[in-house]
């Protein structure tokens, strides 16, 4: 999770998320396609708090999800 008030150089998601992809496959043997970054807070949530899985997967599926990178 990023710091709300985060400077993230363009380039870094991409690393970032190569470095979680390269450590699920070694750690766990699970080969991840995407790695999506958002910043802190940036998932969808329930009045309750809690992430709205459905609402990530279907605002990824249509590019609308507000992804850093």
């Amino acid at each position: 999770e990023l710091r709300r008030d985060a400077q993230i150089r363009p380039e870094e998601p991409w690393f970032i998320g190569q470095q979680v992809r390269d450590a699920l496959l070694r750690t766990h043997g699970i080969a991840v396609d995407e790695v999506v970054m958002l910043r802190a807070g940036g998932a969808p949530r329930s009045p309750g708090g809690k992430v709205q899985r459905g609402k990530c997967k279907a605002d990824y599926e249509q590019g609308t999800l507000a992804a850093l990178g």
